[in-house]
């Protein structure tokens, strides 16, 4: 459960257990000179929030103006793009102060989110609940500060959710998502309440149609779409080029990644400031199955225990083939050997199919209800 609370007094009365705003002003770069390029700055507002700026496919970089007669404003080209990421946290809004300064025309600016809607200079508050989200600047935005209302996490102080509560999420790409360049630098997975954003400084990010088999030679499944970050990780949980994940609750997340390069490149999973997850992939990782035609090459799964909340999936060497993931909660048994085919169904507690997805009454075949494995027929 998230502890709300708030730093602005002008809004203590009102916001109390609601939020906490932050403000980050231009100004605030006082290592910028005038007219400095900008371009994949990374800026820490407190210890819950970050921003990052980025070249988009403009020839023109981000850049930082300040003089007598103009405030200090950070100046977004077309195609530019702004990034906030939630380190523990959610955002709720976004604020975005403009130069409005007399002498200079009041700017005609917009910025669209990726959900493609546009933020002008008369209607310049965002508002939402994300732990990451991209702005895209269309018409040389001029930002002199940032009001950013967030909800922290905080101790629980309610039980953990029921046996139950939650189904296996399976968080895999598929041919919606098929992008190239600045549309694929921006991905998210989500099912089950299990979210995982993806975020990309690289133009040649990729979704594209590719097949991949995971498991082993005996069980083993098939994934066909496949996401190229582009770039690397090269600042940790700092960096553009990451996932954010976001989990409802414990559980294990299965990796659904290779390497096929002659190079090993790495996955790395941060909970908590910590490694929970460190593996380096090689090109030569896989077993193979004959076909009729060809020799299939399998490849592993490699899973990691992760506890509620946020965490953040990276790639320090260089990019992978990477194809999806699968999120078990910690509360549903898959340690189940014996199908009871006599006994009545419990009528008071959820069932699920094989897959860990709830099914309603109506679903025919095995389904696991209160642990055990049950056939209905």
């Amino acid at each position: 459960m998230r502890k709300i609370f708030t730093l602005f007094t002008a809004l203590a009365t009102a916001l109390t257990i609601n939020a906490t705003t932050v403000t980050w002003q231009a100004t605030d770069l006082v290592d910028i000179a005038n007219g400095d390029v900008i371009n994949n700055l990374n800026v820490k507002v407190n210890d819950n929030i970050s921003f990052s700026l980025s070249k988009g496919e403009s020839d023109k970089n981000c850049t930082f103006r300040k003089n007598s007669t103009y405030p200090a404003m950070i100046i977004l080209y077309s195609k530019n793009s702004i990034t906030f990421t939630a380190n523990d946290a959610t955002i709720e809004s976004i604020k975005f102060i403009v130069n409005t300064t007399a002498g200079s025309a009041t700017p005609g600016w917009s910025l669209q989110d990726d959900a493609k809607n546009t933020y002008t200079a008369s209607a310049d508050t965002w508002t939402g609940s994300v732990s990451s989200i991209i702005f895209t600047d269309k018409s040389a935005a001029q930002i002199t500060g940032i009001e950013i209302t967030y909800s922290a996490d905080g101790q629980p102080d309610t039980p953990d959710p029921t046996p139950g509560d939650f189904a296996t999420a399976n968080l895999v790409f598929n041919e919606n998502q098929v992008a190239t360049g600045e549309e694929a630098r921006h991905l998210t997975l989500s099912d089950n309440g299990a979210e995982i954003v993806f975020t990309s400084d690289s133009n040649n990010a990729q979704v594209d149609k590719s097949n991949g088999f995971f498991g082993t030679t005996e069980d083993y499944i098939t994934l066909q779409y496949r996401y190229r970050p582009g770039g690397k990780s090269s600042k940790g949980v700092e960096s553009v080029n990451k996932g954010v994940i976001t989990l409802p609750c414990d559980g294990t997340l299965y990796i659904y990644a290779f390497n096929n390069q002659s190079d090993d490149r790495a996955i790395q999973i941060i909970q908590d400031n910590a490694t929970v997850f460190d593996h380096s992939y090689r090109a030569d990782d896989y077993a193979e199955v004959p076909t009729s035609s060809s020799v299939r090459k399998i490849y592993p799964v490699y899973s990691v225990a992760l506890k509620k909340g946020t965490s953040y999936f990276l790639w320090p060497d260089n990019q992978l083939m990477l194809f999806g993931f699968r999120f078990e909660p910690k509360q549903i048994s898959t340690a189940i050997d014996e199908i009871h085919t006599d006994s009545p169904l419990p009528d008071d507690l959820p069932a699920y199919d094989l897959m860990g997805r709830r099914v309603n009454e109506n679903y025919k075949g095995i389904v696991i209800v209160g642990g055990k494995k049950y056939l209905r027929r």
